[in-house]
């Protein structure tokens, strides 16, 4: 491999890699010498190929090989171009993000930070910390938090980094819709194709949920779709598999059927509208609620539909 002409700058710095686990600093350097001004690659490019990248995942390999081989001031340069990318308000893949954290973590790998002393105040109360790692996470109990200022005080010779994460469900029917880069819409037959309101159903109606998606083919052809459909526990799913019935759907990679929710997995061309069915009966009598139906890209995130959720109900006749 080391020997062909044909290798890209990812190869080149994946098998230097593979080189300096080795040992082999030497042919490490040799091929990372070859390596000409890094390409500015589209992102489409890496899910055409399908390898899942990034160039800050790209980055990151280059930062493993230059800490392997004991390039610190180098590898320093891209442990703070990676940490600044990171800190962006952009979503980054599973993988992307993966690379970046474990090549920082090598980087910093049997290091200590010096004592890291700062007080918080919170809801009027003063904290003192003194802290000897890296990262430092408090809980704040966040109840009748309006009107409440956060202080930060630090109290070392360095620089402290601080970052307030809130996390939470969207209350049920509060979700947004979302059409990023996919049309997505649903609608609600009986058996004869008659249009149907979910919100009022008859208990033992049969139903099918039909959901088209359409690729605008503003950035090509879309791989590794993901479409979640969860129902109402009043709703029962009629699995076609197990009946022998005959399915109504556009070509799909996978199906996963489970007991309140169904999952299809496809890939879509430009300007191509898929339609997904899924037979259902309004078998118990109740109010429910009917969670969003969301469409995305796997790993792109710039892809992606919601169609928010409403409270139904299965009404005995």
């Amino acid at each position: 491999m080391s020997q062909s002409a044909n290798l890209n700058e990812r190869t080149k710095y994946m098998l230097a890699l593979a080189y300096a686990e080795a040992g082999q600093s030497k042919m490490a350097r040799k091929l990372i010498s070859n390596i000409s001004a890094p390409t500015n690659i589209d992102r489409w490019s890496y899910l055409s190929d399908y390898s899942y990248g990034s160039r800050i995942r790209d980055k990151a390999i280059n930062l493993l090989v230059l800490t392997k081989m004991g390039d610190r001031d180098q590898a320093f340069t891209l442990v703070k171009q990676i940490a600044a990318k990171l800190d962006h308000h952009t979503w980054y893949s599973t993988q992307s993000v993966a690379f970046s954290l474990m090549a920082i973590s090598n980087y910093f790998e049997g290091q200590k930070p010096k004592s890291i002393k700062f007080t918080m105040t919170w809801k009027g109360k003063e904290n003192s910390f003194d802290s000897h790692e890296f990262i430092f996470h408090k809980k704040l109990d966040i109840k009748n938090q309006n009107g409440k200022t956060l202080i930060i005080k630090n109290l070392s010779g360095g620089s402290l980094y601080v970052r307030l994460i809130q996390k939470g469900i969207p209350t049920d029917g509060q979700e947004q819709n979302r059409t990023d880069n996919l049309d997505m819409t649903i609608r609600y037959v009986d058996m004869d194709d008659i249009l149907l309101d979910p919100v009022h159903l008859a208990q033992g109606t049969d139903i099918k949920a039909i959901v088209e998606v359409k690729n605008p083919g503003i950035l090509g052809n879309y791989r590794d779709m993901a479409l979640t459909e969860i129902f109402p526990s009043g709703w029962e799913i009629i699995n076609t598999r197990l009946n022998g019935q005959e399915e109504h759907n556009s070509p799909y990679d996978y199906m996963d059927i489970r007991d309140d929710r169904v999952y299809f997995y496809f890939n879509i061309r430009k300007h191509t509208t898929l339609s997904y069915e899924v037979l259902l009966n309004a078998s118990y009598e109740g109010k429910y609620y009917l969670p969003a139906v969301k469409c995305e890209a796997m790993y792109e995130n710039a892809i992606g539909a919601v169609r928010k959720g409403q409270w139904v109900e299965v009404v005995r006749e």
